[in-house]
């Protein structure tokens, strides 16, 4: 895992990087390179099956999310062939930089909740299993430092502290596992005090992970049951425009995968075009009230003289620009407007945003010249300014009357 954001889905970010790792006899190495690997989703859901195999042994572990709950899950099960012989454990390796920022870390480890505790200033992150810990370790990630950092590790006591730039290390063993299976469930619980994030921990780990999992695999296929539209790779999307939704509303344009800015300028923010055709989607589709969310959200932006900026995050604050407008941002979200008020018949919604609908669409009929010839802007990949035709599909200019109390566009 190199990525986790709360309590947004945009910002800011705290993980650089987890790895899980495998030990047998002494043989100890991290789940990648040199293992074979299979992922899939399982049916209808984001829940993520992870299968990898070496040397006579299976290694499985379930990823997902808790439903509207702060917590990750990693639930392992290991397989081991009839000539297997030897204790076996799985180890965890944490690099938080929390707040995307390697300065002011701190980690520690929680002997009576036995699990690693990663925090900076209302952030804090609790790591730990639902069986007792073998081996423990908190360390700086100095120099020449590697994953894991089992030389600090002696009779399976390691540090409890270490502030700065900072990793934390946890083993757990499985015992002998010759053609048996053995299974330890992580967790990362988040919180905004150390007692919250330990407290949450508690509360899951006493729990069955079965349970945990079968909740996961339930939201999921009810999620998905309620569509409109049948097919696989329908459901396989709203699936996935469902994980791009900010509890406030927002709707971020992808996962990110490039946060300094080196081949692009970054995805995980708003886009009001972007995220509008994902609310016209989930409208399609029938799950209104994820685009009736986006819509509140979205009037509550700042604005220049009625139109968007290029760009937010999910908390409304203007994320960085390119400098020039895009008109297809608010010509979209009032265009995707319309069609949900259609749909759905909400006309008190659209009594609600009138003022801002209106606000809006004047701002982009003051940029319409005399010969109705739509003003240069950015086009879609903020390459070039011109006079966009695509752009100027997405422009609202004329008031046609009102519906219900509400002001109708066009």
């Amino acid at each position: 895992m190199k990525w986790l954001s709360w309590p947004m889905i945009d910002f800011p970010n705290h993980v650089e990087r987890v790895s899980f790792g495998f030990s047998w006899r002494r043989h100890e190495e991290w789940l990648g390179n040199g293992w074979k690997h299979q992922a899939s989703y399982v049916d209808g859901t984001n829940v993520i099956l992870l299968t990898s195999w070496r040397r006579g042994w299976r290694v499985s572990r379930y990823v997902f999310a808790l439903p509207d709950e702060d917590v990750a899950v990693f639930s392992f099960n290991v397989l081991g062939g009839n000539d297997r012989e030897g204790n076996v454990a799985i180890e965890f390796f944490g690099h938080f930089r929390v707040s995307e920022s390697e300065i002011g870390n701190t980690v520690f480890y929680d002997v009576e909740r036995e699990a690693v505790v990663f925090y900076k200033r209302g952030y804090y992150f609790a790591v730990g299993g639902d069986r007792p810990v073998n081996e423990f370790s908190c360390f700086r990630m100095d120099g020449g430092n590697v994953l894991g950092l089992r030389w600090r590790v002696r009779r399976g006591r390691g540090n409890r502290y270490a502030l700065g730039d900072v990793g934390g290390y946890l083993k757990w063993d499985l015992g002998e596992l010759s053609a048996r299976e053995g299974e330890v469930t992580v967790y990362v619980c988040c919180g905004g005090t150390d007692d919250e994030a330990i407290s949450l921990l508690n509360e899951k780990a006493k729990e069955p992970a079965r349970k945990h999992l079968e909740e996961a695999i339930d939201e999921g296929n009810k999620f998905r049951s309620r569509s409109r539209i049948a097919g696989v790779g329908v459901a396989r999307s709203l699936l996935a425009m469902r994980l791009l939704c900010d509890s406030g509303g927002g709707i971020i344009a992808a996962p990110e995968f490039d946060p300094k800015f080196q081949h692009s300028g970054g995805y995980r923010y708003v886009w009001g075009r972007d995220a509008t055709f994902i609310a016209y989607a989930f409208d399609v589709a029938g799950y209104h009230e994820l685009s009736r969310k986006f819509y509140v959200w979205c009037s509550e932006l700042k604005r220049r003289e009625g139109l968007l900026f290029q760009r937010y995050c999910c908390d409304g604050a203007l994320a960085s620009q390119w400098g020039e407008v895009q008109l297809d941002e608010t010509g979209a979200v009032l265009w995707g407007l319309r069609e949900h008020v259609e749909m759905t018949e909400d006309y008190d919604l659209l009594l609600t945003l009138s003022p801002v609908v209106e606000e809006m669409a004047d701002g982009l009929a003051r940029m319409v010249d005399d010969r109705g010839v739509l003003a240069p802007c950015f086009d879609l990949w903020e390459e070039r300014s011109a006079r966009i035709l695509y752009s100027g599909r997405l422009r609202w200019t004329r008031k046609c009357g009102e519906r219900d109390g509400g002001t109708w566009w066009h």
